[in-house]
């Protein structure tokens, strides 16, 4: 596989360095460096996003450069979607402010990071299947399941002991299921720009009519030509071509001495005709004289034995008389 060009490399992974820092800076800044609270949705998703993206940098030293990223994106979609849980639920159902710093890192920059990462870096997230956004928020669900077991109480709409408890839950997770099917319909209608505007680019597919040059760099095996390539010239028929015949030995030049009769060559003129007029005779096959069937020519042209009716030769034999039975031509039953 060939390695990924070192332009590409570099933008993307000073890309998600941008990501890394502004996640994980959110973090501490929550704790200015002391021991961390990690019961808040808000600051595991931007440790967590921080982990990813800091393994999705990493990625290109254990594949040598040939790949920027997995060729799955499973887990860029649910880093996504748990990102938009959290700047979403943050600034609609807790109408939180952003002017602190780390409030403005950790639920607005960093989603909206993630998210342009999703739609418009690497292409990993073309080829997401279909079932993909089923199962991305399975980390806020695993949050809600420490949350209930561990008894925290840090968000009033997420109150075990509400009787509505189990409806928000459910809420929760059809909305992240739709936030899901909308970035799955985002990642398809990226690619399918993409592969309209560049169909030779990794992961595009040409549209009709198109045909691609050969991998190796010759001309193409199937296919029309691509404009503005030479066209060869079509063949003319019944017309002589210039140059050597097709068939045959070249005939001889303008002016040449008749051949002899007889001569076993191929007459200077070219090949001689059928009996009784016609086109030219077939051409020689394994060395041997054209057929030549004219009354009178010697057989083999080059001597030996003559065919028997032929000139020199031996008159036909007479065979043996056709059985007789009773005179009739049938044998009798």
């Amino acid at each position: 596989m060939p390695r990924v060009h070192p332009g590409v490399l570099i933008g993307v992974s000073i890309w998600r360095l941008l990501i890394v820092a502004s996640a994980f800076t959110g973090f501490w800044l929550y704790y200015g460096g002391h021991l961390p609270n990690l019961t808040f949705l808000t600051q595991l998703g931007n440790l967590f996003t921080s982990i990813v993206y800091l393994v999705l940098l990493l990625y290109p030293l254990f594949t040598g450069g040939r790949r920027h990223e997995p060729a799955s994106s499973w887990i860029r979609g649910a880093t996504t979607v748990l990102m938009t849980l959290v700047g979403g639920t943050y600034l609609t159902m807790m109408s939180g402010s952003l002017t602190h710093p780390r409030d403005l890192l950790t639920h607005a920059v960093t989603p909206l990071l993630v998210l342009v990462d999703w739609a418009a870096v690497g292409r990993g997230q073309q080829r997401t299947r279909w079932w993909h956004p089923l199962t991305w928020p399975v980390f806020p669900l695993l949050y809600i399941v420490c949350y209930v077991t561990a008894g925290w109480d840090n968000y009033p709409f997420l109150d075990p002991r509400d009787g509505g408890f189990a409806g928000v839950v459910v809420g929760f997770l059809v909305g992240l299921i739709v936030v899901g099917y909308v970035l799955y319909g985002l990642a398809a209608l990226v690619g399918a720009i993409r592969r309209s505007v560049a169909p030779d680019a990794p992961g595009g597919t040409a549209p009709p009519g198109h045909h691609p040059p050969h991998p190796g760099g010759g001309p193409q095996r199937f296919g029309p030509p691509p404009s503005g390539s030479p066209q060869p010239d079509p063949p003319q028929f019944g017309s002589p071509r210039s140059g050597p015949s097709q068939y045959g030995p070249p005939p001889g030049p303008a002016g040449a001495p008749p051949r002899p009769p007889g001569d076993p060559r191929l007459p200077a003129g070219g090949l001689p005709p059928f009996a009784g007029g016609g086109g030219p005779s077939r051409p020689p096959q394994d060395g041997r004289p054209p057929f030549t069937p004219v009354t009178g020519s010697p057989w083999p042209p080059s001597g030996g034995r003559p065919r028997p009716g032929q000139p020199g030769g031996t008159p036909p034999q007479p065979g043996p008389p056709p059985p007789s039975h009773g005179g009739s031509p049938l044998p009798p039953r």
